[in-house]
């Protein structure tokens, strides 16, 4: 399971075979935007960059955001 934002968004991306510069493209970002959030640089990106990039690999934006098992879950 994806722990981090970046993981989150590079898994989303990659099931929707797309580079970080299609997403970028489409979502009306830049391609340094994707990779910084992707490699951890950006760790608190704007709400409207999250739901650009939701919109665009058809997710909720929660879907980006890492969850952490609840330990009385298990």
């Amino acid at each position: 399971m994806p722990s981090t934002l970046g993981d989150c968004l590079r898994a989303a991306r990659r099931s929707a075979n797309l580079t970080q510069e299609q997403l970028a493209v489409t979502a009306g970002l830049t391609t340094a935007s994707v990779s910084r959030i992707e490699g951890g640089r950006n760790e608190n990106p704007r709400l409207e960059t999250l739901r650009a990039l939701a919109r665009v690999l058809r997710i909720e934006v929660a879907a980006l955001l890492p969850h952490e098992e609840n330990d009385a879950s298990k």
